[in-house]
């Protein structure tokens, strides 16, 4: 998932704007930081976890992340000097994923949380993307944040691409990432990547059959993207 992103589709591809800008894989020491940066730029504007009822990661939330950042060594941190300006999270995702969203669904209730986690259950089993690319693994985009002051920047472009690179070198065959934004899907698209689903926030209702998520325009649906590395 992804915050709002820039509203002009991130389209300067002027390089020389970007000079001073280093990415680098987020290290355990920049975690508080990171942690931070996270739910003051992204969890309250998200399409999804910012739109009302708004959801706000539990502590719990916040210690597996954490756990999954320095475990696993793929999420990348973009710096200005010594100023975080943009973060995205990568984690491996296996064929167990689809089950532990439902779980997690379960447990949290009918609430927004719960509701992300059952869509983005049924999202993987409809997409189906380790048969569709003969994977057991995935590099899963988690999200990716840019902080308000630095878009139009090309810095979510810029880190997917970085993500990329970073899935090659691990071996990872394939990198995936489901967009409740319409800017991060317009990112996606500009990369080449595949898209496998589109889901309208209009058409996800609950048992009343009345709509769960409603973000503000353009951010109308949750895309999911994939792209083979190796």
């Amino acid at each position: 998932m992804c915050d709002q992103s820039n509203r002009n589709g991130n389209k300067n591809n002027n390089k020389s704007s970007n000079a001073d800008i280093q990415m680098k894989i987020i290290a355990t020491e920049d975690c508080d930081k990171v942690i931070k940066f996270l739910w003051e730029n992204f969890f309250p504007y998200a399409p999804l976890a910012g739109s009302e009822p708004k959801w706000i990661p539990s502590r719990e939330d916040e210690m597996v992340l954490r756990e999954g950042i320095t475990k696993h060594n793929c999420s990348i941190v973009a710096m200005k000097e010594d100023q975080i300006i943009g973060v995205s999270i990568a984690l491996p995702k296996n064929r167990s994923a689809a089950d532990e969203y439902f779980e997690a669904a379960k447990k949290a209730g009918k609430n927004k949380h719960g509701y992300i986690m059952q869509l983005l259950g049924e999202i993987m089993c409809k997409t189906d993307i380790f048969n569709r690319y003969g994977v057991e693994e995935t590099l899963y985009v988690y999200l990716v944040s840019v902080a308000p002051n630095q878009r139009g920047r090309n810095i979510a472009y810029l880190m997917m691409r970085e993500l990329m690179r970073v899935g090659k070198e691990k071996k990872f065959e394939v990198l995936s990432i489901d967009c409740s934004s319409y800017y991060c899907a317009q990112v996606c698209e500009r990369l080449g990547m595949e898209c496998l689903s589109t889901v309208p926030f209009s058409d996800y209702l609950d048992e009343k059959g009345e709509v769960i998520f409603r973000p503000s325009p353009p951010h109308v649906a949750m895309e999911t993207y994939a792209q083979r590395l190796q």
